[in-house]
């Protein structure tokens, strides 16, 4: 199909931590990380004195105390006789060495959790780019549980289409899906779009127009008659979920046109300029 099914396989790894305390000072504890036993047993231990120190789970330091408290961060989960799996079933993570930003699971695509600690069976996922870790909620393992597990791009390809340098070209009534940008003009001038949609499952942008080097710009950009549209119509109520702009006019996008479309669902914005290098200017919308 239109998504890359790269990522159905066995290689997840569950997280998951177990903690038992009694009412008393003497209890029976049990402590997994990571699918590992690191402390356990089915003996009495005195609480008040023993402690687990610190371990990892996952990417959070887990720092059990005593008398049946768990730290974790700066969450304190208090005298609790079962902690299971994080989330309300559990959490699995493999690594994915690209940035991802939309996830389909069983050809469903689900938002994006705030955090780790936040993925549940709503808000399904979470990407840690500083860990490479993908965070998929699954009460057994994705490889199984999920009849396919989808991104909108596997690191690849970033532009399904991309222009770069030429001019005078006309694209017409084409259905431009996917991608990290969906279509990506670079140093082009005279290039129209007519008729087109654009922007299906795209991971970032719909349409991004920036410059080649510093005297090659993208000049004389048409869009028109397009629905450029993202299907991404989640409610969300925080600011980072990924998805950014249908189009995005960047350094020495000039004199471009943009008339008659149809511009819907984006995270950060419909039409964006921007001009952090090189001004924009001159352009019709």
């Amino acid at each position: 199909g239109w998504l890359c099914d790269s990522i159905i396989d066995d290689d997840w790894h569950c997280i998951e931590y177990h903690f038992k305390a009694g009412t008393g000072a003497n209890g029976i504890a049990e402590l997994f990380v990571d699918e590992t036993d690191r402390a356990g047993g089915s003996d009495d231990y005195d609480m008040d004195t023993r402690r687990f120190g610190i371990l990892r789970l996952g990417i959070e330091d887990l720092d059990a105390g005593t008398s049946g408290t768990v730290y974790m961060d700066d969450v304190v989960l208090d005298d609790s006789y079962y902690i299971g799996l994080i989330g309300a079933a559990g959490v699995w993570y493999k690594t994915i060495t690209y940035d991802l930003y939309r996830l389909w699971l069983s050809s469903t695509e689900y938002l994006k959790a705030e955090a780790l600690e936040d993925i549940d069976s709503t808000s399904r996922w979470y990407y840690d780019s500083g860990a490479n870790r993908l965070y998929v909620y699954a009460t057994s393992n994705p490889a199984s549980f999920y009849s396919d597990v989808e991104v909108s791009w596997d690191g690849s390809t970033s532009q399904t289409v991309r222009c770069q340098g030429g001019s005078w070209h006309i694209f017409e009534s084409l259905d431009i899906r996917g991608g990290e940008y969906c279509m990506q003009s670079q140093g082009t001038q005279h290039f129209v779009f007519d008729d087109c949609n654009i922007g299906l499952y795209a991971g970032l942008y719909g349409s991004l127009a920036m410059y080649e080097t510093s005297e090659i710009f993208t000049e004389y950009l048409t869009v028109k008659n397009c629905t450029i549209e993202s299907g991404y119509d989640f409610t969300y109520d925080y600011e980072n979920v990924g998805l950014k702009d249908g189009i995005l006019l960047q350094d020495g996008a000039n004199h471009c046109k943009i008339f008659d479309n149809t511009i819907s669902n984006w995270g950060h914005s419909c039409i964006n300029l921007y001009a952090p290098t090189y001004s924009v200017n001159d352009n019709d919308i």
